[in-house]
């Protein structure tokens, strides 16, 4: 049995709204004073940059709420979504049916994907890895964030022969 927990770090997310507002400044800065009838144009667009601002601190700072928990119990890998207090199973993958994983940029399968989610945490797509599965007749896709250990454990579990 092993088990891991990751979750966005915050200071990459407020480093990225802090330029970004920085960046809303300046362009809100940039632009004269152009009057449009009786509308300020330079109060408008102000306006929209606060309003978006707003939105994108409200989305990511919702985004830090969510954790992904990875499990290997017996020969299951299991991915758990957990917001709050809320776990969701999203992923039960028995470890035979891997087809491959390892790093994104190693995944050259020339196989059929249905269907390729995310699982990740970070703000910058740092240690990205790919797992390709086969669920029934189909092949599925999915990036995650595991730890070295994490992965060492895949690997040895896929090695050893089942009885």
């Amino acid at each position: 049995m092993y088990k891991e927990m990751v979750q966005r770090k915050k200071f990459p997310v407020v480093v990225v709204l802090f330029i970004t507002l920085i960046t809303f400044i300046c362009l809100s800065d940039l632009l004269p004073k152009i009057n449009i009838g009786s509308i300020n144009l330079k109060t408008f667009i102000t306006m929209f940059f606060n309003t978006l601002m707003v939105a994108l601190c409200f989305i990511e700072f919702s985004r830090c709420k969510i954790k992904y928990k990875y499990s290997i119990v017996a020969d299951q890998f299991i991915i758990h979504k957990i917001r709050g207090e809320e776990s969701k199973i999203l992923e039960d993958i028995k470890l035979k049916d891997i087809e491959f994983i390892g790093k994104h940029s190693n995944c050259n399968t020339h196989i059929h994907i249905s269907s390729s989610k995310k699982y990740i945490c970070s703000t910058f797509n740092g240690s990205k890895f790919c797992c390709v599965y086969k669920a029934g007749d189909k092949f599925k896709k999915f990036y995650f964030e595991p730890s070295e250990g994490l992965m060492n454990k895949i690997r040895s579990l896929k090695a050893k022969p089942l009885f």
